[in-house]
């Protein structure tokens, strides 16, 4: 359902970019016609003064995405962004941009690709799975006294009931980074009604059967820098 879901916010983010561009177009094309049209001064100016605010309406919601790399000193309320932000942007965005790394090894790199591998390296020999001896994690378990009842044992291995599956969903924090979907906590409290059945014969599927997918094995880590000019 997650992969659904993630398609179609992809493919809605397409379209609605797809038709920004040729409404963007359309409205250009409208003023040179009207620029080329013989009809009155005041008529004309009319006309593309109109034009000119469904363009600077059409456009208002990317550029003020400007605002958010932007210092609150640099910000008045009401305020449209202009060359300034834009530049306050790009540096804010160089700051937090990892120009080189140095690996284990003392090599230093400075290319995308390279410090891209470098880290892929350095977390896929930290995160990698522990090699253990099930024999000795048996024998270790034998010393292991044996306190919960049989009631106890029964309700630990029962199916994922509807209301802890709730509870569960319910007490986690919102605003948290949402996984390589882009699917944060807050899409299932909002869309709990529509998908909890199919939700909970997913989470009981894995539970009961212990098989999992591959791509849920997968996690997506991210370098956040906390100071301008990164070089570690």
């Amino acid at each position: 359902m997650k992969q659904m879901v993630k398609s179609l916010f992809t493919r809605e983010g397409t379209e609605r970019n797809s038709d920004h561009n040729r409404m963007e177009n359309f409205l250009y094309e409208a003023i040179y016609d009207i620029l080329q049209k013989p009809m009155q001064h005041k008529q004309k100016i009319t006309a593309l003064k109109r034009l000119k605010a469904k363009i600077v309406r059409l456009n208002n919601i990317s550029r003020q995405k400007l605002m958010t790399d932007t210092g609150d000193e640099d910000k008045i309320l009401g305020e449209t962004p202009f060359l300034h932000h834009i530049m306050k942007t790009r540096k804010c965005q160089e700051s937090r941009t990892i120009k080189q790394i140095c690996d284990e090894h003392g090599t230093t790199h400075a290319t995308s690709m390279a410090i891209i591998k470098a880290f892929t390296i350095q977390f896929r020999a930290k995160f990698q799975p522990i090699r253990i001896n099930e024999e000795n994690v048996k024998q270790l378990l034998d010393w292991v006294p044996q306190t919960e009842s049989y009631e106890m044992n029964t309700a630990l291995e029962d199916p994922i009931s509807m209301n802890e599956l709730w509870h569960a969903i319910s007490k986690g924090k919102s605003h948290k980074a949402p996984g390589q979907d882009g699917i944060g906590l807050e899409f299932y409290k909002a869309a709990w009604e529509t998908m909890k059945i199919e939700l909970l014969q997913l989470m009981n599927c894995m539970y009961l059967d212990g098989t999992i997918l591959g791509k849920q094995l997968q996690g997506l880590i991210v370098c956040i820098p906390k100071h301008a000019h990164p070089h570690n």
